[in-house]
């Protein structure tokens, strides 16, 4: 046994004296040094919730603290002796690092007896370790609905928003878990490629394009490759399946380019606040199957600077995450690792090949792909990166399509080449507007979209955020705690999302309140709304602002 290793007890050999036995306990149970079941953590934390109020002790937030437990990534997932930084290695080497990480993964050292994860801020209820298959629903199955994971924070002592995002990391893996039923839940309706809009020869001499192109046409079109940021949160398999629909429409029945379109899909075990999160896409590759062919999928955790960053982020503490800590430099970490994985992975890819970098809610308009593709640019506009303008939809289709000024537009997300990416050897997702052309009606910004579960899931993966929305069950009303909620105040959460939704999204501006029509105003195609989106309103209720039969 290696000197660090220490044997383990049972909840039931507990040392600690009664007095303080519910937080003491949790906290060995979160450091490794006691083992206990499902329903004796239970005990010691919703049956004795009365007594934890009354003795709570305010356990060391060091910054600094002796060395936590490593977080253990999955080892079917990570190829930890990744020879490259950002390489993935071959299919044998990565098969050799799996059986590796098994064998290693076994055993995981303790951290130190006076370094317990747990936080001191007010927010903060409970602390300790939680193991979710075993996390049940009044009905005896795992939470399928919101209301019963909103009754399973409450009984985890996550009263509030504010507690989740201050929790501690196991329990914040626990809370992530919890959506993994609504977030891969099935469309309600199935996908008819059949409606697909065929787009109309391109106009090469736009006057909108004229900085950019230089009016005739190309004899061949590029090909293309869209490149995501990862898959971080929220309907993330919806607005997937939107893109990629919108760029399989770009060329319509124009002539095909050499080589096929390339779907660079990346995806982590862990979101960018360091939880642990499903691999949904890995989870639901049925769902893309006409696609999967041309996707290039890149497990970010094979990344080790990621994954450093990531181990990192799970041991800081909350006053580090408060100032964005780890979270921002993980972002640019992961840009890097998907760049620098693809020039590795495809050399085949030409260097006129279109390339589009945006987040993945940053949906690229068909229209603007076809141009860029189908069209010869100037010699002036060089490689780029062109600059993308989103129209922005904060919330469902029923805010409309209204005229947008210039300043109001979304500028984020490139067009460029594969050219460019081998040479600068990286991209950033923002460029300084003055010294760099913009794609006019680039596509559309997709924010608080979706179900309110997928809402949640989102924020609790936004770097800014980590918690969940704001529960009113009207505009001006109060914030309820979770244990407050019912089906019937569910409901009015819910349809107060639908037809409310910033008093909800922005509910920190007290008094911020607009009722949206029932129906769009505007004509959607007008504003960069996918094709896919426009056409299947019974696949996507949500967007559309419509409550689920």
């Amino acid at each position: 046994m290696s000197p660090m290793q220490r044997p383990t007890r049972s909840v039931s050999a507990c040392p600690c004296p009664y007095r303080f036995q519910i937080m003491c306990c949790l906290a060995l149970i979160s450091t490794g040094a006691i083992t206990a079941s499902w329903s004796q953590i239970q005990q010691f934390t919703w049956q004795g919730s009365a007594r934890l109020d009354s003795v709570r002790i305010p356990l060391p937030d060091t910054e600094e603290g002796g060395k936590d437990i490593e977080p253990d990534f999955p080892p079917d997932i990570v190829d930890v002796e990744a020879a490259a930084d950002f390489g993935n290695g071959s299919a044998d080497e990565q098969a050799a690092g799996r059986s590796r990480s098994r064998s290693s993964s076994e055993e995981v050292l303790d951290g130190p007896d006076d370094d317990p994860r747990s936080q001191t801020e007010e927010d903060q209820e409970h602390t300790g370790v939680f193991n979710l298959d075993e996390v049940r629903d009044d009905d005896g199955k795992a939470p399928t609905t919101l209301l019963g994971i909103y009754q399973e924070l409450c009984r985890m002592g996550l009263r509030s928003p504010g507690a989740i995002r201050l929790a501690s990391p196991e329990l914040r893996d626990a809370v992530v878990r919890l959506y993994q039923p609504l977030v891969e839940r099935r469309p309600p309706a199935a996908f008819h490629p059949e409606r697909m809009v065929t787009l109309k020869s391109p106009n090469c001499k736009d006057p909108a394009w004229k900085h950019i192109l230089d009016g005739t046409r190309r004899a061949v079109p590029r090909a293309l490759v869209d490149v995501t940021t990862g898959m971080g949160g929220g309907p993330e398999l919806d607005l997937l399946e939107l893109r990629l629909w919108e760029i399989n429409a770009s060329l319509g029945d124009q002539p095909k380019p050499a080589i096929k379109d390339v779907y660079v899909i990346s995806e982590s075990a862990y979101g960018l606040r360091g939880d642990q999160k499903p691999l949904h896409f890995s989870r639901q590759r049925d769902r893309f199957k006409p696609f999967l062919p041309q996707v290039e999928h890149i497990l970010l955790d094979n990344c080790t600077k990621y994954s450093s960053a990531i181990s990192k982020m799970r041991r800081e503490t909350n006053k580090g995450k408060k100032k964005g800590g780890t979270m921002f430099s993980a972002e640019s970490i992961q840009r890097i690792c998907v760049l620098k994985t693809l020039i590795q992975r495809r050399p085949e890819i030409p260097d006129d090949a279109l390339l589009i970098f945006s987040d993945l809610d940053e949906v690229p308009s068909a229209q603007a792909i076809q141009m860029l593709r189908l069209c010869k640019t100037k010699s002036s506009a060089k490689d780029g990166p062109w600059i993308q303008a989103h129209y922005p939809l904060p919330y469902n289709l029923r805010v409309g399509c209204k005229a947008r000024k210039k300043t109001e537009l979304h500028y984020q997300g490139v067009f460029t080449t594969m050219g460019f990416l081998r040479r600068k050897r990286g991209l950033a997702l923002r460029y300084n507007m003055r010294q760099n052309l913009i794609v006019p009606r680039a596509g559309i910004h997709l924010t608080y979209v979706g179900s309110r579960a997928d809402v949640d899931y989102k924020l609790l993966h936004h770097g800014e955020s980590g918690q969940v929305l704001a529960t009113k069950a009207t505009a001006n009303g109060k914030r309820l705690n979770f244990c407050e909620i019912d089906e019937k105040i569910l409901a009015s959460m819910e349809q107060l999302l639908r037809d409310n939704p910033v008093s909800v999204a922005r509910a920190w501006e007290r008094g911020k309140s607009s009722v949206l029509r029932k129906e769009p105003a505007g004509e959607l195609s007008k504003c960069q709304v996918p094709w896919a989106l426009l056409t299947h309103p019974e696949r996507y209720p949500h967007f559309w602002g419509r409550a689920t039969k």
